[in-house]
């Protein structure tokens, strides 16, 4: 199988056991491929290092199974064990053709791509957040935003420092317990 992926330009590392699989899923795994055989041995190692993986992480395993055999109920549970216990996983009976193998492996490639890509917008996303607060917290004004229904969902340090309230107070509706009572509902109207 190594040699049919590496002919599609996947790149393939055979794991003697599963501590192996475990020690690639802390380095960098796009898909793990395993057959029925390997499940056999203590899957609880690959499924620690999986439960040490960032949230955005999520390694899809394809498991390769026997077809059903006289003792289908067995297998049947077997194979759903594997389910629970690895979730972003596909199970596969053999004999398997080329086209369904390369096709599933692919796509559980292109859907671990997608997730690297989050992880690196989420990163965009907390670097642009992190440079607007660094600008909004150093200016004197103090700097506010709602939404549309009026409710306030940002305010700069300087809010608080001029409020004297805890951060996080004035959120939502209480903004408006800021202003002196009389103007409150001229202040919420507009």
């Amino acid at each position: 199988m190594a040699t049919l992926l590496r002919e599609a330009s996947h790149e393939a590392v055979i794991c003697a056991n599963t501590r192996a699989i475990a020690a690639q899923i802390g380095i960098r795994t796009d898909a793990v491929l395993l057959t029925q055989e390997a499940v056999a041995e203590d899957m609880s190692v690959p499924r620690q290092a999986l439960g040490q993986q960032p949230a955005w992480s999520d390694v899809p395993f394809v498991l390769l199974v026997a077809p059903p055999s006289g003792r289908s109920g067995r297998a049947e549970a077997s194979r759903l064990a594997f389910l629970e216990l690895v979730p972003n996983s596909v199970v596969l009976e053999r004999p398997l053709g080329r086209v369904s193998l390369l096709s599933t492996v692919g796509s559980a490639l292109r859907l671990r791509e997608k997730q690297f890509e989050m992880r690196d917008r989420l990163r965009e996303l907390r670097d642009s957040d992190a440079r607007f607060q660094a600008i909004a917290n150093s200016i004197d004004p103090m700097v506010w935003t709602a939404l549309p229904d009026g409710c306030h969902d940002y305010f700069n340090h300087r809010w608080y420092e001029y409020t004297g309230v805890p951060v996080g107070s004035t959120n939502g509706e209480g903004w408006n317990d800021m202003v002196h009572p009389r103007d409150q509902a001229r202040a919420w109207e507009r």
